[in-house]
């Protein structure tokens, strides 16, 4: 419900593509890839840079809205772009949802309470919320990713076993068909096979007919959706190398800065990208989202000690891979992709409150107080952050910082000229100046239009807690800080706003 409310965001840099792809193709009578508007010439005139699972998901979309717009409102104009994204973007968010239904479907063949706390972590998850919305790969690649997991926990003991091993590996097919990074899910998939025959493992062991169907599936899974690797080869690996070499370079600079690179290598990075699992994948709350982080340590304990340990091994080496991939081959840091493991985590976390539960009367006493407060201020945190989107009247934007500044009267502030201008008249006597102050506000306004002309010394969309903001809150800023989208007012420490020259761009003195 609450991703319904706030669907109507303002602007993705992805949907205008995936719009002119379905309506190209339409235009031309093939059901492939392509782009014809010359604003997006850059991509060329095929485009795979994402496999074609969206463009399909998107293309049904277009076809139904320009099918009901033609009989229902008579009308014989080209389906607009926002119709578009407005109609589509709960197809996305629908899709991406399911991945609650999977983890559920996972864990409730074992237990019941593991499966309803892996899939209220899942769905409660700000940063699974506000990437659900998009009309873009990653929440959909995580829902598949859900769906794969599914299969291997239900193999378990199974005397479907194989089936289920093979329904894994299509899941992992349509999963890579939507994104190609989730092609790593194709040899856990044989990898947990193996374990399953023989701990520790041996080459005579090896899952030969398994491996063969299994990479049979695959294959034919990922050419169904995305034929384009066949029909239109020098185009698809053209755009496949210009991601991999997008992705291990630069994002570009953005304030005269690269606010998205990180160049201090594999262990920085690696680094980066768990402050990011550990302190906003599963809650908006950082110290709840690290103790969550740290039940789910339990859970993969628990999975050992109950004999799951090739589900235990698989789900693990496939968070270690991807942590060891991203860390080593790829330079940007956007941290949609890697919504998709937050499924793998959060059935560790179901696992884990599960066993916890099964401890000393003071430890299920702990563990029900962090899993009611977690789903609590975080179903809180969906609804009051969708309800910022939706109600422009929680968004007047002068009235929220002279609120925020006459509440925090122990605190000093330094504003941008803009804020300096309309909050003169206050007279706020915690407003002063930037040498004496505790916090800069400034509005994300006065800085946007700058974006091509100045230099900052820093501008970091790679930490949890760099910014905090007044406003709508359709996204993360500390990890999306040249979003496109409405006006905000951010406040960050005086010293931090020195160090970036946030100051001596935007401040009034």
């Amino acid at each position: 419900m609450t991703g319904i409310i706030g669907i109507n965001f303002g602007y993705h840099w992805d949907e205008i593509i995936h719009y002119d792809t379905a309506k190209c193709s339409l235009k031309s009578g093939i059901i492939l890839p392509c782009i014809d508007d010359p604003e997006l010439a850059d991509f060329g005139k095929a485009y795979y840079n994402y496999p074609s699972f969206i463009f399909l998901l998107s293309l049904i979309s277009y076809v139904l809205c320009d099918t009901f717009q033609h009989i229902f409102l008579n009308s014989h104009t080209h389906l607009s772009f926002d119709i578009y994204r407005l109609v589509t973007r709960p197809v996305f968010l629908g899709l991406s949802c399911c991945s609650g239904l999977w983890l559920y479907l996972s864990l409730s063949k074992t237990n019941k309470v593991a499966a309803i706390i892996a899939t209220a972590i899942q769905l409660l998850s700000w940063e699974f919320a506000y990437h659900s919305r998009w009309i873009a790969p990653d929440a959909v690649m995580a829902q598949f990713c859900a769906l794969w997991l599914m299969a291997l926990a239900r193999s378990e003991n199974s005397v479907y076993r194989l089936r289920w091993l093979a329904f894994a590996a299509i899941a992992a097919g349509v999963a890579t068909a939507t994104k190609y990074t989730a092609g790593a899910l194709l040899p856990a998939t044989i990898f947990f096979s193996w374990l399953t025959k023989s701990q520790p493992l041996k080459i005579k062991n090896f899952p030969v007919k398994t491996a063969i169907t299994s990479l049979i599936l695959f294959l034919a899974t990922f050419i169904i959706i995305t034929p384009g690797v066949i029909l239109q080869p020098l185009e698809f690996i053209g755009d496949v190398r210009y991601e991999m070499i997008h992705y291990s370079s630069t994002d570009g600079l953005y304030y005269g800065v690269t606010v998205d690179d990180v160049h201090g290598g594999a262990l920085v990075f690696a680094a980066l990208l768990w402050e990011y699992i550990s302190f906003a994948f599963i809650s908006h709350i950082p110290l709840l989202s690290f103790l969550l982080m740290l039940t789910s340590l339990v859970g993969l304990t628990h999975l050992f000690r109950t004999k799951r340990q090739a589900l235990a091994i698989t789900i693990a080496v496939v968070i270690l891979f991807y942590t060891y991939y991203f860390s080593s081959k790829t330079v940007i840091f956007v941290v949609r992709n890697y919504l998709f493991l937050l499924p793998l985590i959060a059935f560790l976390i179901g696992n884990g409150i599960e066993q916890m539960f099964n401890h000393s009367r003071l430890t299920r006493f702990l563990v029900l107080i962090l899993i009611l407060t977690t789903i609590t201020l975080n179903s809180y945190n969906l609804i009051d952050s969708a309800l910022s989107i939706s109600n422009s009247k929680r968004n007047d934007l002068s009235f929220l910082i002279y609120q925020h500044i006459k509440s925090h009267p122990h605190e000093k502030f330094a504003l941008s000229k803009s804020l300096h201008n309309t909050l003169q008249s206050e007279k706020l006597p915690n407003v002063v100046k930037p040498t004496e102050a505790d916090t800069f506000a400034y509005r994300d306004e006065d800085l946007r239009p700058l974006m091509e002309t100045i230099k900052l010394n820093d501008y970091p969309s790679t930490h949890h807690n760099t910014f905090k903001w007044l406003g709508p809150r359709e996204v993360n800023y500390n990890y999306y800080n040249v979003w496109a989208g409405r006006d905000r007012i951010l406040l960050v420490p005086m010293k931090d706003a020195n160090r970036m020259g946030l100051t001596s761009v935007l401040s009034e003195n």
